[in-house]
Formats: C-alpha cells, sequence, structure tokens
C-alpha cells in the first residue's frame, strides 16, 4: 500500500489544468506532471474518466466537490445574485454574479474559498490578501473590486468577470502567428512586472490563470493567493499553492515565495507559447526561456523587466544577453540587423571591407558599454510609454477614472521630462518623447477626448511639442513615426484652438496640417482604415472651423469629401465599427454645419440637413445598442443629439427638440454619475442644460426652464472660478445669459428679460476685449441677443 499523501485541492487543481488541454492529450498531460507520484497519477485519471458522473459518481463534481469545499452554491453574496458556476480549484469555486441593488448592473465573478482551513491565521492571511488586491490596477490584471466574509465565515473575493479562455485554449483555437504569440506574452510579462513594482508576487503563475478576452487582451487572475514580499506571514513550509510543472524548483522544496518564482513560471510558459508553432528566433528564444526558467535562481534574470528587453532585442536582431557566443554572435545580429548596409558592402574593396571590420568592432564595443547606460533609461522609456499610450487608453472608459488618469498623467510627465534630458539621446527617442508629450497634452486638455480640464498646461507642452518635432523634421522629414507624430500634434492643436481659443483661422490651418501629414505617413507606410478615420476628423476639424469662419460653402464641401472617404472604405469593409463611428461623425458634422451655414446666409430650410444628421445618429445608436461601450463616443453621440435638438428648436419644432435634448441629457447624466469629476462631460451638460431650458420655455414649461437655466449659469460659473481664462467658458456664459434673458422674455417678464439681454452683451464684449477674438466670429451666435437689445429699446 502506498504511503504517498494526496492533497484533494492539488488534485482537484491538476484536473482542472488537464481539463484546459485536448482530450486527447489529457492522460498524456496527467502522467507529465504527476511523474514519480503513481497514487496521484491513478486518482487524477480516475475523476477524469468519471468527470461527467453526477453526486453518485467517484468524481468530486457538483454537490459532491461542493461537500469537499465545506459549503453549497448560495443564492446571493454581498449585493450580488448568483447566476451559476464558473470554475473550480484548489482554493474553491469562483460563480458568476450580478450585482443587484444599486442604480447600475453589472456581471463579476466571485470566488468563494474553501472552509477547511478555518485558522484564524489563514483567515487574516486573507483579508491581507484582498487589501493587496485592491493596489493592483493594471489593464492585464483582472480588477478587483470587494470582498469580505459570509455568515458561516467563508471569505469571498469580488473580481472583474474576464470574457475570455484560458491562453492554451486561445492558442489552439487562434493559432496566432509568432509575432503575435510574442506580443501576448509582453501583455503577460506586463502584469506581473507591475505586481513586482508593487512588491506582490503571483506564487501560481501557470496558462490556466492567464485568460484572454474576445478583444485579444491578457487577463491574468487568481492573484487572491498571491503574497506581498514584504509579508513576513508567508508559509515557510511545505506550499501546496502551486501548479506542477509551473513552480520553481525551490518553492516545491517549500522555499518562500518572490519574484525569481514568477520569473521561472514566466520561462515554462513562453516555452510553451513558442513551441507550438515554428519559429526564425528560436536559438535567442530557448535562450531567454533556458535562462528564465533556470533551476539555480541566481542564473535567472533578476528581473521581469529584463527578460522582456531581451525579448524586444531579439525581435530587433540585437545582441540578447542570455546568448553566449561573443563577437561572432553579435556580429551576426548586426548583419540581421542591417541587412541591406551589409549586401551592399559586400562588393566593395578589400580596404573598405578592412574599414567596415573596425568599424562593426568598435560599434560592438559601443553596444557593450552602452549596455548599462541603456538599462538605465529603458525602464523610464518604457514607464512612460506604458502610462500615456497602453494603460491610459485602457482605463479612459472606466467609470470614475479621472482621478487615476490624473496621476497616471503626472507621474508620465516626470518621465517624459526625464527622457528630454538625456544628452545626446538618439533621433528616435527624442521622436518618442515628443510624442509621449503630445499625448500628455491630450490628456491634460484636449477638449474631444476624456481629460483633466488642465488647458494652459495642454497648450503650453502642445506648442513646445511642435516647435521640437519642426526641428527634428529638418533632419529626417521622411521618417514615419516623425511624420505621424507630427499629424496628431497638429490634430490636437486644431481642436484645441477652434474649442478652447475660438481662434477658426489657426483651427482651420492646423486641421489642413495634419491632413497633409496623415497622407505623407500612408505615402510612406501604406494605407489603412485607421488613418483614414484621421483623415477625415482632420477634414472634419477644417469643416468645423471654416463655417464658424462664414465660409459654409467650403466647409460643406470639405465635410462632404470626408464622408466620402469614409464611405468608401466601408464598401471594403462594411462591419468595421471603427469606420462606422467615423462615418456617425462625418453625418452629424456636415449635417451641422450645414444648418450653421443656413443661419449664416438667413436661410431656414433644414431640411436635408436634419435628414443627414439624423442618419449619422441612427449609426451611433446602432453601435451602442450593439453593446460596444465607449465613453468618449457615447459623449460624443450626446453632442450630436444637443445639435439636432437645437436645428429643431430653430425650426419651431420644439417638442421635436426636447425629445433630443432630454435624450442628450440622460447620456451625459450616465456619464458623470459614473465619473463625476470629468470637466469635459460638465461642460457638455451645461450646453445642454442651456438649450433645454429655452426649450421648454417655448413649450410654456417655464419652472422647468428656470430651473434649468439657474442650473446652467451655477455650473458654468463654476468652472470659470476654476479656469478664469479659459476663453471657451467665458463665451459660453454670456450665450447662457441670453438664453436666460429669452425665457424671461417668453414668461413675458420684460424688464427681466432686458437686465439678461444687457448682461450677456457685456459679457460678449468682455470676451472679445480680453481674449482679442475677432467680433465677426460671434455675429450668428449674437443675433438673438442684438434683436433682444432693439425690442428693450423700442420699449423704452
Amino acid at each position: 500500500m502506498s504511503n504517498e499523501h494526496i492533497d484533494d485541492f492539488e488534485l482537484i487543481a491538476l484536473v482542472e489544468q488537464a481539463l484546459d488541454v485536448a482530450p486527447s492529450e489529457r492522460e498524456t498531460f496527467i502522467h507529465r506532471q504527476t511523474a514519480g507520484r503513481p497514487a496521484l497519477t491513478a486518482r487524477a485519471l480516475n475523476m477524469l474518466t468519471h468527470i461527467d458522473s453526477d453526486d453518485n459518481g467517484q468524481a468530486f463534481t457538483g454537490r459532491g466537490l461542493n461537500k469537499l469545499l465545506g459549503f453549497a452554491m448560495p443564492e446571493r453574496i454581498g449585493n450580488y445574485q448568483i447566476l451559476g458556476e464558473i470554475g473550480r480549484g484548489g482554493m474553491g469555486i469562483v460563480y458568476r454574479a450580478r450585482r443587484v441593488d444599486a442604480d447600475f448592473e453589472h456581471e463579476a465573478a466571485i470566488k468563494l474559498v474553501s472552509l477547511n482551513n478555518k485558522s484564524s491565521s489563514f483567515m487574516e492571511r486573507l483579508r491581507s490578501e484582498r487589501r493587496l488586491l485592491a493596489r493592483l490596477k493594471h489593464p492585464n490584471i483582472a480588477q478587483f473590486y470587494d470582498g469580505g466574509e459570509l455568515e458561516n465565515g467563508a471569505p469571498f473575493f469580488i473580481m472583474e468577470l474576464v470574457d475570455g479562455v484560458p491562453l492554451y485554449r486561445y492558442l489552439q483555437m487562434a493559432s496566432p502567428d509568432f509575432a503575435t504569440r510574442l506580443a501576448l506574452f509582453e501583455q503577460i510579462c506586463g502584469a506581473i512586472s507591475y505586481a513586482h513594482t508593487n512588491t506582490i508576487v503571483h506564487r501560481d503563475l501557470s496558462p490556466g490563470n492567464i485568460l484572454i478576452n474576445k478583444s485579444g487582451i491578457v487577463k491574468v487572475i487568481d492573484f487572491g493567493i498571491s503574497s506581498s514580499l514584504s509579508d513576513k506571514r508567508q508559509n515557510h513550509g511545505a506550499d501546496t499553492l502551486h501548479t506542477a510543472g509551473y513552480s520553481a524548483p525551490e518553492r516545491r522544496e517549500g522555499a518562500p515565495a518572490n519574484t525569481l518564482d514568477d520569473i521561472y513560471s514566466l520561462g515554462v510558459i513562453l516555452s510553451d507559447i513558442v513551441k507550438l508553432r515554428p519559429h526564425p528566433l528560436s536559438a535567442e528564444c530557448d535562450a531567454i526561456i533556458a535562462k528564465a526558467s533556470h533551476p539555480d535562481p541566481e542564473q535567472r534574470y533578476t528581473s521581469v523587466d529584463a527578460m522582456r528587453n531581451d525579448i524586444r532585442n531579439m525581435l530587433n536582431h540585437r545582441p540578447v544577453t542570455a546568448m553566449a557566443g561573443g563577437a561572432t554572435y553579435r556580429m551576426r545580429c548586426f548583419i540581421r540587423a542591417n541587412r541591406v548596409a551589409v549586401t551592399a558592402g559586400a562588393v566593395l574593396l578589400t580596404g573598405i571591407l578592412t574599414s567596415a571590420i573596425v568599424f562593426a568592432s568598435l560599434y560592438f564595443r559601443a553596444i557593450t558599454a552602452e549596455t548599462y547606460a541603456q538599462a538605465r533609461f529603458n525602464e523610464v522609456r518604457n514607464l512612460a510609454g506604458f502610462m500615456m499610450f497602453d494603460h491610459y487608453d485602457n482605463v479612459s472608459d472606466l467609470p470614475g477614472s479621472i482621478k487615476a488618469r490624473a496621476e497616471l498623467a503626472n507621474k508620465a510627465q516626470t518621465y517624459l521630462n526625464q527622457l528630454s534630458q538625456l544628452d545626446n539621446a538618439p533621433f528616435e527617442l527624442k521622436v518618442e518623447t515628443a510624442s509621449g508629450f503630445r499625448r500628455l497634452a491630450d490628456v491634460l486638455g484636449n477638449p474631444m477626448v476624456p481629460n483633466l480640464g488642465r488647458r494652459a498646461d495642454a497648450e503650453a507642452i502642445l506648442s513646445d511639442t511642435l516647435k521640437k518635432l519642426m526641428v527634428l523634421q529638418k533632419q529626417q522629414p521622411e521618417f514615419p513615426p516623425l511624420v505621424i507624430s507630427l499629424a496628431e500634434t497638429h490634430n490636437s492643436l486644431s481642436v484645441f484652438s477652434f474649442i478652447v481659443l475660438d481662434d477658426t483661422t489657426a483651427a482651420y490651418e492646423h486641421g489642413r496640417q495634419a491632413e497633409e501629414y496623415y497622407r505623407q505617413y500612408m505615402a510612406l507606410t501604406g494605407p489603412s482604415d485607421d488613418i483614414w478615420i484621421r483623415v477625415s476628423a482632420a477634414m472634419r476639424a477644417q469643416s468645423n472651423a471654416l463655417v464658424w469662419a462664414q465660409q459654409g460653402e467650403k466647409a460643406a464641401v470639405i465635410a462632404r469629401q470626408a464622408l466620402k472617404i469614409i464611405e468608401q472604405r466601408l464598401a471594403d469593409n462594411p462591419t468595421s465599427q471603427a469606420l462606422q463611428k467615423e462615418q456617425s461623425n462625418a453625418l452629424t458634422a456636415l449635417g451641422y454645419n450645414m444648418t450653421l451655414h443656413a443661419d449664416n446666409l438667413g436661410v431656414t430650410d433644414y431640411d436635408e440637413a436634419v435628414q443627414i444628421m439624423e442618419e449619422g445618429i441612427k449609426v451611433a445608436r446602432r453601435i451602442i445598442a450593439s453593446g460596444t461601450q465607449n465613453r468618449r463616443f457615447e459623449a460624443l453621440l450626446a453632442l450630436n443629439l444637443l445639435r439636432l435638438g437645437t436645428v429643431y428648436y430653430s425650426m419651431d419644432k420644439e417638442q421635436i427638440a426636447i425629445g433630443f435634448l432630454d435624450e442628450a441629457r440622460t447620456v451625459v447624466q450616465t456619464l458623470l454619475e459614473l465619473d463625476p469629476h470629468d470637466k469635459e462631460l460638465a461642460r457638455r451638460m451645461n450646453s445642454i442644460l442651456k438649450q433645454s431650458s429655452v426649450t421648454y420655455a417655448y413649450l410654456s414649461n417655464f419652472p422647468r426652464a428656470v430651473a434649468l437655466s439657474d442650473q446652467y449659469i451655477e455650473n458654468q460659473l463654476r468652472l470659470i472660478e476654476a479656469e478664469p481664462g479659459n476663453s471657451g467658458y467665458q463665451r459660453e456664459l454670456a450665450n447662457g445669459y441670453g438664453m436666460r434673458a429669452e425665457v424671461a422674455y417668453l414668461q413675458k417678464s420684460s424688464e427681466f428679460a432686458c437686465e439678461w439681454y444687457k448682461k450677456a452683451d457685456e459679457q460678449y464684449e468682455y470676451v472679445i476685449q480680453r481674449f482679442d477674438i475677432n467680433p465677426q466670429t460671434m455675429v450668428t451666435e449674437r443675433r438673438f441677443i442684438f434683436d433682444g437689445l432693439a425690442r428693450c429699446q423700442k420699449q423704452k
């Protein structure tokens, strides 16, 4: 009789992993994972054989496993209704749940931990784990929401519900190429590096704890059995909380967990990822895997970032630190990275070849000497890029993320400042740093994207960034990353000039320059839907500026051209949601600018323009109804609903108008409830309040009209108090005073209306004088105020 001890939780975890393997390979997988443990092999194979058995079968499934774990499926945990079981493992069971008693609904995954271990130290450990999890905010780590304990003492963790499949299954189904596999692995490394930066190790990193969602984004799960590097209460004895085959040898011998254990697991996972498909870099890749998963912890990479840098060196044909081979190997890397130059050099005379060899030798020495310096700034470079691009994009659409984005922006600015001060920085890094500053300006104050409302800072950074890029342009005018950065900077300046600075001339010119650089970029790199969408956006910016500069015919021509570009792309790719979104934007921009042009001409025939706008809104509603969650796009829909409501108001169709305005207000109110610190949404809400107030007044609902108008003015004064130098805010306040006058006039409160008309006119004059704005650009929007003042004059 065997004396081998079998831990039930280890057995369950092993079978759970086997279920993620193809059925034909499960038995082989079990034998490989349990080598030298025949009793565990037999029980695991027996459980797999009866995995579909009912409660009376031999497998621990259904209520049988619930009995083993110490609980049955609850109906409710906290504020969440349990919908069903997702899976189970050594620590407990994971349920799918829906939040039921809140103003909003969302689904989550709830991990209920086994009650088999009820010791006070174990329970305190789990409470500590919840505190650790709360610190992890990363796009590649499943988000922790909440936690606690049931009445019977069972601990639970409420986590982000990841709609995805385990890593192995994804690789088998999608069969991605080598580059895509490494891109997935980079995401995994990013998550673990971030955790290590927060002094947290995973302790059970394996393919079963890595999910790939429908967007191809990695989500690392099961940090619930992680540990803090500073936690002195770690288990220093035998630790079964790890997956056979992926845990480091020292862990299997009972050593406490540390970051080197996760690096070992990453090495094994990388081996699994790349061995399933042939690839051209087997020698370097094998060396990276061998170093990461070396049995001796001291021989492994010292950090996840060091391993990730070696992977990037491999892809860029630079020397990999894990490789042996000396000068010969480095020369081979040099030849691969400079294939064209080396091939051309092969036809040169011996003397020149000798010079080239000497040069190459000096080059390799420089690389060696440079390694330490590069290591010092690589982390800064990676962190800046991660914060300003990868991480910011992932958190931008998360509810309540304004404060998190502010922290990211501040930290990223510190890193970017460090990079910009590097002496003799390579050209590519200078371009990269300038691009980072441009993105930082958008984060701080671009009014067309989620931002922090720091517009003065944004303006200064954008201006400085453009100057730096223009200097770099003189050196390499056709360097693609430089060209696209120039395009993006001009595009940001176009939006900023139009909305914030009221400078239609600058807005048009920046939009035109952005379009030219986008087209130049496509000439260098080839066309793509993404860049054509940006071309269309730059043309819309030009159209917006032109119509407000009283050049409506030219504005309409450019807007129609932008729409035609997108419709042509949609003909080739009709399912592209990105193209559909731009189609919606192009339609509504064209229709709205047509109405503004009609106003400038004193024409009231808006039928064609309204039809075009409604088609754009119809497209937007269809996209959102499909389940797409994009706060930026929803906020833009609200703006277009406001515009359409305003047009219907101008057509004396107030009942139709108020329907669109109420819908716009509902959309923005929902977004503001998710993130009350978003200043751009607050500004958009004010515009809706202002138009809604006068529309309700024309419907004779004066109590509602007055309440909305007063709320608008109060909100606008609060925005100006926070940012008194914002000309847009000051101009909107002037228009709001005028709307309040209209409400009073419709109430037949003439004296009160005249006071507000006068106040509005004085505010407009203040804006013109203080911000040196051409009065002609305000003629259309001030016309109703001039009319009101004329009526007041007659009454005297």
